[in-house]
């Protein structure tokens, strides 16, 4: 048997509440929030082509995560699923950034970077050179409606919807 990886696109489609765009308007990172098995993390920290450093990886064991049951509720409701099984797989909360990383003073120490921390508490990717050929960053975020003062944009409903609470409370 020989394994041969063709290179294929993949697109994924990130919940609204998993990202975060830098709320000043200056694009200066971009953040995703997402749950991983640790056994796909500790692999993603072993061989040449590690991504993850293996001595922070190590410090995950037994500190598992797992999403808010609220989300977890809200997440049923939205697929149709159960909420009331519970899920017995070892999940890690991964955030990854994507941008340029500031010290305390506002000084610029890293640009056009990728890092990744682990449970919100330990760096298993230490800050690295953007790795894509076109050294952007690999969200591309559309709103419905662009709303130049906020960096999310709005939604089709958002003006009518207080309208319509308000009408509905009189």
């Amino acid at each position: 048997k020989k394994e041969n990886k063709v290179w294929q696109l993949d697109i994924s489609v990130v919940p609204f509440e998993n990202y975060y765009k830098d709320p000043t308007g200056a694009d200066l990172y971009e953040m995703e929030d997402s749950y991983v098995d640790f056994f796909q993390i500790e692999r993603m920290s072993e061989g040449p082509d590690a991504i993850y450093e293996p001595e922070e990886v190590a410090k995950l064991k037994g500190q598992f995560s797992s999403p808010s049951t609220d989300r977890e509720t809200d997440r049923a409701r939205e697929t149709g699923q159960n909420a009331a099984t519970k899920n017995s797989r070892n999940k890690v909360k991964i955030t990854d950034i994507w941008g340029s990383i500031l010290d305390e003073q506002g000084n610029l120490i890293y640009e056009n970077v990728v890092c990744t921390v682990a449970n919100d508490q330990y760096v298993i990717r230490k800050p690295t050179e953007n790795p894509n050929w076109h050294g952007e960053s690999p969200y591309l975020a559309c709103p419905l409606i662009d709303f130049p003062p906020a960096t999310n944009g709005i939604g089709l409903m958002d003006a009518p919807a207080n309208l319509n609470s308000a009408q509905n409370e009189m």
